[in-house]
């Protein structure tokens, strides 16, 4: 169940990112990919030619639905102010129906975003990478 107030989903979001800091990098992203799969899924909150204009992290909890690029975002800030020692990418794509899908890559291994319910291993699945954009750039969002 997704927490209904902006209040409520800040402070789970802040005990979400305590509660796995001390995990291995594969337990973090299972719990927080577990996490973002119960945001009600919704059709552009954000767009991703408009990066000048992506929401900050608080922002993004302000909203009550999220499209497939705003669960990456909202992943990609939680994995960021968790785990500081990888690297994470935004990537457009076409996976191996042809289906447009935007993943999140956690150091060129893991794939999140694409089935919410899991984390899968680059190796599971192919992706043709159309675009990428680095989550270094997140920090300043974050602040």
């Amino acid at each position: 169940m997704w927490a209904q107030t902006y209040e409520e989903r800040l402070r789970l979001w802040a005990s979400l990112r305590e509660s796995v800091s001390n995990k291995s990098l594969t337990e973090q992203l299972n719990i927080i990919n577990n996490w973002w799969s119960h945001a009600p899924r919704v059709n552009n909150v954000v767009h991703w030619h408009d990066k000048e204009n992506w929401l900050s992290p608080w922002e993004l909890l302000a909203e009550k639905g999220y499209c497939e690029l705003a669960s990456a975002l909202g992943l990609a800030y939680t994995i960021i102010l968790v785990n500081k020692n990888v690297d994470v990418q935004i990537a457009q794509a076409k996976d191996e129906s042809s289906s447009d899908v935007t993943i999140l890559i956690v150091d060129d291994e893991h794939i999140l975003n694409w089935d919410i319910n899991s984390v899968i291993s680059k190796e599971q699945y192919k992706f043709e990478i159309k675009e990428t954009f680095d989550c270094t750039k997140l920090n300043e969002m974050i602040g």
